[in-house]
């Protein structure tokens, strides 16, 4: 028998038990129920209590899409795609045209052609793949790893008989699907469905926790029961507007830099090549010039090509000039250096300021902005991003003290174990890369690099001090604060993320 009356809480939890006695879980039982997640924790907690529910933890699975089921989703399976160039060829093709045109690694190749050849969708005689029926039923894979994609994950249980037998599959197959394991809250009643129904069903009464003036009107107030009013229970959620992660970070950003006597410099996000490039040291047939990797655009002209430095920097790429080095042995073109193009990364805004302000003894400026690259985004890579840029120039600058300013900058965002490796970068030397250890992955993971200026970048701006200088990626670090594995997730605009992320406190 139970003792004392039970709470409308409780009668509504236990009601939903009353339709599922097998058991659920604590999500599925607070939705099944109309109530909210720590609602449903305490209600339970106050049912066992009373030897009503019984609670064990559980661990589920759920399955995500990985990198190759992500490129799946996009452009199809790699038997399909095959099949489709074998389609475009007439039905026929050497091997070897079909490896270039297909732009799959070796193991999708080969696992393509294999399916191909076991469904009788092709024959290979020698080197010469000929079509001879589709046979292969990839659609219904591609709808069901879309469907993942769309969900963003799933339960086996969310599936059908059809789609499990998919599933496991596609498990087989290397990098198209990812489980996780979720350790869970999994409840059940503890009393008969007969005692449980008697428990919350009362006949012929209705219970209401609040008078209505239709309820007056009607004189339906005189055949129910007016419940307690639990004062406790959380309101419903409200989802007012609110700050985007990156503006979040990107003020903590600021913020440290700002306390640390720095100066923030802005500027456009369309540049001239001779400040993305030339004034980098960066060739003029350097690959990253191409229109593969940079976005150029025609129809506009920028002024901003300093007539003072122009000469310098064409000889310093030229013959090395005045700077020691002997140059990259080519005849510079001033005309190359004026095209313009959507900014590459924003140490463009920090050697401008350091050209502005070089009669200054001391600079210390950082800049955060967005950069583009004209790449196919995937998970690590996005075509427009963020990146935080900085230098400090004093006559006494050096690799001890640009190592104290990036540790105490990372200190501030909360990373306390910094190391740094020697590495190569193009306009820097020495170079550093920036290793940050994130305790939650237990592991030391590349935030950004770093160095002092060559001679060629600084002597012709007419700096003669050493200048220290570092890149850092801002989505980078707004993907490990936030745990997620998938850089597109920060710009898909997806409600239900945005929503539940958790505002730092800044």
């Amino acid at each position: 028998m139970v003792e004392g009356p039970l709470h409308p809480l409780e009668k509504k939890v236990l009601r939903a038990l009353v339709e599922r006695p097998g058991g659920l879980t604590l999500e599925e039982l607070a939705r099944e129920a109309g109530i909210e997640i720590d609602q449903a924790r305490r209600v339970i907690e106050w049912l066992r209590s009373r030897g009503l529910l019984e609670v064990e933890e559980r661990t589920r699975l759920s399955y995500r899409l990985g990198d190759n089921g992500l490129r799946a989703v996009e452009e199809g399976l790699p038997e399909r795609r095959l099949l489709e160039i074998l389609l475009l060829g007439g039905g026929k093709i050497d091997m070897a045209d079909l490896v270039r045109k297909g732009g799959l690694s070796k193991d999708e190749f080969d696992a393509g052609i294999g399916r191909l050849v076991g469904s009788g969708s092709i024959e290979i005689e020698g080197r010469t793949v000929k079509f001879v029926k589709d046979n292969i039923d990839s659609y219904r894979y591609e709808r069901l790893l879309r469907r993942i994609g769309e969900l963003d994950e799933v339960f086996e249980e969310q599936l059908d008989e059809e789609e499990r037998a998919i599933l496991h599959e596609l498990k087989r197959r290397s990098g198209y699907i990812v489980p996780m394991k979720h350790k869970g809250v999994y409840v059940r009643p503890s009393l008969p469905a007969d005692e449980l129904k008697d428990l919350v069903v009362e006949e012929g009464i209705e219970e209401i926790t609040a008078l209505t003036p239709e309820i007056l009107a009607d004189g339906r107030w005189r055949h129910v029961k007016l419940t307690g009013i639990d004062v406790t229970t959380p309101v419903p959620s409200l989802y007012p507007g609110r700050e985007h992660p990156i503006s979040t970070y990107s003020r903590m950003v600021r913020r440290a830099f700002l306390s640390m006597g720095f100066e923030e410099v802005c500027g456009g996000v369309l540049q001239t090549s001779f400040w993305n490039f030339d004034v980098l040291y960066t060739p003029q047939d350097h690959p990253a010039r191409d229109l593969q990797d940079t976005f150029y655009i025609e129809g506009v002209s920028l002024d901003d090509v300093p007539s003072d430095i122009v000469d310098n920097v064409g000889h310093t790429h030229e013959n090395g000039w005045i700077t020691g080095s002997r140059g990259w042995g080519y005849e510079w073109d001033a005309g190359e250096a004026r095209r313009i193009l959507l900014r590459t990364h924003t140490t463009v805004l920090t050697v401008k300021a350091l050209h502005a302000l070089r009669s200054r003894p001391l600079v210390k400026v950082f800049s955060i902005g967005r950069v583009f690259r004209n790449e196919k985004a995937d998970a690590k890579h996005l075509v427009e991003f963020h990146q935080i840029e900085g230098i400090v120039k004093s006559k006494n600058a050096n690799l001890r003290q640009l190592m104290g300013y990036i540790s105490e900058f990372y200190r501030k965002l909360g990373f306390t174990k910094v190391k740094f490796w020697p590495t190569y970068f193009p306009y820097t030397e020495p170079s550093l890369q920036i290793m940050v250890h994130v305790d939650e992955l237990d592991r030391w993971l590349e935030l950004g690099g770093m160095g002092i200026f060559r001679p060629e970048v600084t002597i012709p701006l007419g700096v003669k001090d050493p200048v220290l200088a570092w890149g850092l990626g801002l989505e980078r670090i707004v993907m490990l604060a936030l745990g997620i594995h998938d850089a597109r997730r920060l710009y898909d605009n997806r409600l239900s993320w945005l929503r539940g992320v958790s505002m730092c406190q800044s």
